[in-house]
């Protein structure tokens, strides 16, 4: 794994969303973006920030109890969410590799079953400071560098 592509400081839902739409600049069609964090940490935020700065006016909710969203945009957002999944075979039954084709896939709890859902292009670490409940340190890097 490479060193730290960029860290974001934020202290608001806002802030996350800005870190989203600056990250969403360097991902490209095709790639996989784990994201992990505790619950609450920020990651559909981090999402919907992405989801919105290439062109989606939607809602952009949680995956978690759908298991997957689609936000279709300038490019085709795919939203997974692996906290419900109990087993592999639970996880390869949502077909996560056919659905990063030619969209970008956004996986929360990204680092469960990570050898099942194909090699990740990003990493994206939703740390929460247990000093000051409202910041978050968001840590990305690049895992597969193209």
């Amino acid at each position: 794994m490479t060193g730290i592509f960029t860290e974001f400081d934020s202290f608001s839902a806002d802030e996350t969303m800005l870190a989203g739409k600056s990250f969403i600049e360097k991902v490209k069609v095709g790639e996989k973006v784990a994201l992990i964090g505790s619950l609450g940490a920020g990651k559909t935020t981090f999402v919907r920030g992405a989801v919105q700065a290439l062109g989606y006016t939607g809602t952009v909710r949680s995956p978690s109890f759908m298991l997957v969203n689609h936000y279709p945009a300038e490019l085709e957002i795919i939203h997974a969410d692996l906290y419900r999944i109990q087993n592999p075979a639970e996880l390869l039954a949502l077909n996560l590799e056919v659905e990063a084709e030619n969209r970008i896939l956004f996986v929360e709890w990204g680092n469960r079953f990570e050898a099942y859902w194909g090699p990740t292009d990003w990493r994206v670490e939703f740390h929460i400071d247990p000093q000051h409940e409202k910041h978050r340190l968001i840590r990305v890097k690049k895992v597969n560098p193209s």
